[in-house]
């Protein structure tokens, strides 16, 4: 992980950088790893945004999450969801300062 880089950002919402510049394919495993450990039991719903990367990213998290046994629902580019279930969904149109 490129700790040095002004794009590379942890905060409460998650991790966010420039992929592959900030994190590595398997760097980018070891967090969904990380992060299925911490989630509470039940399904997992997971959305990316409209970058390049996202389609690629999606399909490595959704294998990670399934092979640590979590049901898996990939939205694609669009999510809102609650602790109820999948009530609405929305595509995502605002654009990202981020690359």
């Amino acid at each position: 992980m490129n700790l040095a880089s002004p794009t590379l950002k942890f905060s409460i919402s998650g991790l966010r950088g420039v992929y592959p510049d900030d994190i590595s394919p398997d760097q980018w495993i070891q967090y969904v790893r990380a992060f299925a450990a911490v989630l509470p039991a039940g399904p997992v719903a997971i959305a990316r945004d409209a970058r390049a990367t996202g389609p690629g990213l999606l399909r490595i998290a959704t294998g990670v999450l399934t092979l640590v046994g979590r049901d898996v629902h990939a939205l694609g580019l669009c999510l809102l969801a609650d602790r109820e279930g999948i009530r609405r969904v929305r595509r995502i149109t605002r654009p990202r300062t981020t690359p």
